[in-house]
């Protein structure tokens, strides 16, 4: 819920910052179940110039399989199917590419291992703080408008990986992702350029260095 929150609040920040109608469709409570997240890609019409954005916090795991990226856990019930219930990730990232859109991003916070495997849970840290100078239009465009259709996908762990999160922080790749996006906006970037390539490799960074910091519950 705290992802959930968050995530919505920043791109509904930018939205309006940069005077762009916002359409957000939240899938979680009663509504969460497979069928609902098939219906709302499917339903996604952008046009050239739009910004598509799917982004999961939740459980996920991976299978002994081709896919690289996890699959997402769609079920409300803990009697369901987990195989019938679950897409993986890949397949949403690539029904949403064909789309078209300028900016297509695929964002998973899951696990990308067994799916027994329980999220680690960290203690809670002081966090860190995003820049205070406000944000730069200039590097908005750049990142959400740029000259040609960017499409990435992204996600918390590798496959065997498992990820985690804390009741501060949220989960860590989300936590660490959206400071990285919030400083990127910041006008202290106009001078060296801002890319995608650029921020997801400070996420990355981050997300490892808190990581290897972090106490797991379940060490062994």
């Amino acid at each position: 819920m705290l992802d959930k929150d968050r995530t919505l609040n920043i791109f509904s920040d930018l939205a309006e910052f940069m005077g762009i109608k916002l359409n957000a469709i939240t899938i979680f409570g009663n509504d969460y179940n497979k069928q609902n997240v098939q219906n709302a890609v499917a339903s996604l019409k952008p046009s050239p110039q739009d910004i598509v954005i799917f982004y999961y916090s939740g459980h996920g795991f991976s299978k002994n399989d081709q896919y690289q990226y996890p699959y997402i856990s769609l079920r409300s019930k803990s009697f369901q199917g987990l195989d019938e219930n679950a897409i993986n990730i890949e397949e949403i990232y690539g029904a949403i590419k064909q789309k078209g859109a300028k900016v297509s991003l695929v964002i998973s916070d899951c696990c990308n291992t067994l799916p027994e495997t329980t999220a680690a849970v960290s203690g809670e840290v002081a966090l860190t703080r995003s820049s205070s100078l406000g944000w730069s239009f200039n590097n908005c465009l750049q990142l959400f408008l740029p000259p040609a259709p960017v499409a990435i996908l992204m996600t918390a762990a590798k496959k065997g990986e498992m990820s985690a999160g804390n009741n501060s922080y949220g989960g860590f790749f989300t936590f660490n992702f959206r400071t990285a996006l919030l400083n990127f906006l910041s006008p202290t970037h106009e001078f060296t350029g801002v890319s995608w390539a650029k921020l997801i490799d400070e996420a990355q960074t981050q997300t490892v260095k808190k990581a290897t910091n972090t106490i797991c519950n379940n060490p062994d």
